[in-house]
């Protein structure tokens, strides 16, 4: 195991990753239960239709809520990427399959084995 120290600009990055991860969802939460139940009427194309012209700002709104939500994916990426280029974050990846190999590595995940990631390769990815 390898024992890094954390800058500041790291730290920054770490802060910035959370604190977008709860804002993105505490808006997803919003838009989904709070805004879209109202206006979608399951299998009913027509009345969601007439639900969405009688309440244009909501619908408005929702719009606005997915854009700012995609925005905060972008920025929760970016400085996840920032800390996985620095080393600070590593995946664990426990086994490869490759993809002939999907019902063996199914199989590995149902029986509880997995203690990282099972990570399924293309039959190509090692002829490069």
């Amino acid at each position: 195991m390898t024992i890094t120290t954390i800058d500041q600009s790291q730290r920054k990055a770490a802060r910035v990753a959370g604190f977008t991860c709860l804002f993105t969802m505490a808006i997803v939460v919003f838009a989904n239960f709070g805004i879209h139940e109202r206006l979608m009427v399951a299998g009913d194309a027509a009345a969601t239709a007439r639900n969405i012209i009688a309440h244009e700002r909501l619908f408005r709104f929702s719009i606005a809520c997915d854009l700012i939500y995609c925005a905060g994916l972008v920025i929760l990426l970016t400085a996840l990427r920032d800390l996985m280029q620095a080393g600070n974050v590593t995946p664990v990846i426990d086994k490869r399959y490759r993809l002939s190999e999907v019902p063996e590595a199914i199989r590995y995940l149902e029986d509880g084995h997995a203690r990282g990631k099972v990570v399924i390769t293309s039959e190509y990815a090692n002829q490069t």
